[in-house]
C-alpha cells in the first residue's frame, strides 16, 4: 500500500497534491520515489493567486444548477493570470526555480483539464531541468478523462485513455449509466504510480479529491504495468469505474452489497472493452484477460447460487438475475429514480446506496408484470 503519510509530509500539500493530476507512472531512480505535488503555500504570488482562483471557480461551479464543462471553467480564470506561463518561463530566476514553478503551474492547469496549456509547459520544464521534468511527466486527455504519465513511456497515457473511454462507453451501452465522475462536468482523473518502496500493488477508486473522481494504480515494479505482471488491469479499470458510479452502505462502515456491484459490472464491461479495442486493450495484453475476467468468470462464480442478500455470491447472482430478466439497462433507469428522490447519500460528493433503495427503485421502473419477480429475486426465491 502506498505510504501516503510520506508523500504528504514531502509534498506538504492539501488540496493541491497529486489530486490535481491524472495518470502518473513514476520510476525510482530520478524521482527518489517522490511524487511532484503542488505546495500548500507556493512562494510565487502568481501561483498562489491562481490556486485560489481555481479553488473559487470549482466551488462556484459545483454550487451552480446549470450544466458546465471544464472548458467553461477555463474561461473563468482571471485574464491577468493567463500570462503566468511566459512570465515564469522568461523570468530571471535560476533555471531550477523556474522549472519547479512551471511544473506547479502545469499541475494547476491540469486541475481544470487545460491540457493545451500544460504541454508547452512540459517542454519548457524539460529544457530547464531534466529531474523536475521527470517528476512532472506528460499529460494527455480525452473526452471524459485526464491522464498524467511520469517516468514511463507515453503509450501508457494513450492506453489508459482508450481503456477508460471504452469502459465508460460500455457502462452507458449496457447499463444506461453516463455519469461516471462524482462531479458532473468534471473529467475523471487516473493516477498510476510505480514506486519501489511500495509493499504491494493496488488499483482503487480514491474518493477524497473534492472536485473530481480519481482512479489510482500504485505498483512497486514497472513489470506490473505489463502482462508479465499477471494482474487483471483491464478488469480492474472496469471494476473501479463501477465504484465511482456508487458506493454501497455506510461510509467507512457496512458494505451493503459485499463488493458485488463493481465485480458484476466489471465482468460485463470487460466484454465491451475487448469488443471495442480488440485483443490488445492494453500494451502487451492479449485475450487471456477476457477469458479470465469477463462474463465466463462471473457465470462460474454464481453457478448453482440462488439470488438473494445472504452472501457475496448470492448478491452477485441477484445483480445478474435482474439484468438477465429485465435487461441491464434497467439499472440506469433505477439510478434516475434514486437521484430524483435523493436516495443517494453524498459523502464528499460520492454517492452511497443501500440495496433496499435499489430494490425500491427497480420496482418503480420495472414493468408491472415483472415487479413480483423483482421482489422474488431480492428474497432469494
Amino acid at each position: 500500500m502506498m505510504n501516503t503519510s510520506r508523500l504528504r509530509s514531502r509534498g506538504a500539500a492539501v488540496r493541491w497534491t497529486v489530486l490535481c493530476a491524472a495518470l502518473v507512472v513514476v520510476t525510482a531512480a530520478p524521482l527518489d520515489a517522490e511524487l511532484l505535488t503542488f505546495p500548500a503555500r507556493p512562494a510565487d504570488r502568481g501561483l498562489a493567486e491562481l490556486a485560489r482562483a481555481i479553488e473559487a471557480i470549482h466551488a462556484r461551479a459545483v454550487r451552480s444548477r446549470g450544466e458546465w464543462t471544464e472548458a467553461d471553467l477555463q474561461k473563468r480564470v482571471p485574464k491577468k493570470l493567463l500570462d503566468l506561463d511566459s512570465r515564469i518561463r522568461d523570468g530571471n530566476a535560476a533555471a531550477e526555480a523556474r522549472a519547479l514553478a512551471l511544473a506547479h503551474l502545469a499541475l494547476l492547469w491540469a486541475d481544470i483539464a487545460w491540457i493545451e496549456r500544460v504541454r508547452p509547459i512540459e517542454e519548457a520544464v524539460a529544457a530547464l531541468d531534466a529531474g523536475i521534468a521527470a517528476r512532472l511527466g506528460h499529460h494527455d486527455a480525452s473526452e471524459h478523462f485526464v491522464v498524467r504519465v511520469v517516468g514511463a513511456e507515453r503509450r501508457y497515457a494513450r492506453a489508459a485513455l482508450d481503456l477508460a473511454e471504452a469502459a465508460r462507453a460500455g457502462y452507458e451501452k449496457l447499463f444506461g449509466l453516463r455519469a461516471i465522475s462524482k462531479v458532473p462536468g468534471k473529467k475523471v482523473r487516473i493516477l498510476i504510480c510505480v514506486d519501489p518502496e511500495l509493499e504491494k500493488d493496488r488499483l482503487y477508486f480514491h474518493p477524497s479529491p473534492p472536485y473530481h473522481s480519481e482512479l489510482r494504480l500504485m505498483v512497486p515494479d514497472p513489470k506490473l504495468l505489463t502482462r508479465a505482471g499477471g494482474r487483471r488491469l483491464v478488469y480492474g479499470f472496469c471494476h473501479e469505474l463501477g465504484h465511482m458510479i456508487a458506493m454501497w452502505g455506510e461510509h467507512g462502515g457496512v458494505e451493503d452489497d459485499r463488493h458485488a456491484w463493481a465485480h458484476y459490472t466489471g465482468c460485463l464491461i470487460v466484454e465491451e472493452v475487448y469488443d471495442r479495442l480488440g485483443n490488445e486493450p492494453w500494451p502487451t495484453w492479449t485475450a487471456f484477460q477476457r477469458r479470465a475476467s469477463g462474463r465466463a468468470r462471473l457465470e462460474k462464480q454464481i453457478e448453482g447460487r440462488k439470488p438473494g442478500l445472504d452472501s457475496y455470491e448470492s448478491i452477485l447472482a441477484l445483480f445478474h438475475a435482474i439484468g438477465a430478466e429485465l435487461g441491464t439497462e434497467i439499472y440506469g433507469r433505477a439510478w434516475e429514480v434514486l437521484e430524483k428522490k435523493r436516495r443517494f447519500r453524498l459523502v464528499n460528493r460520492v454517492r452511497y446506496l443501500w440495496m433496499r433503495d435499489l430494490e425500491a427503485a427497480l420496482m418503480a421502473v420495472a414493468p408491472r408484470e415483472k415487479r413480483g419477480r423483482v421482489m422474488e429475486i431480492f428474497r432469494g426465491r
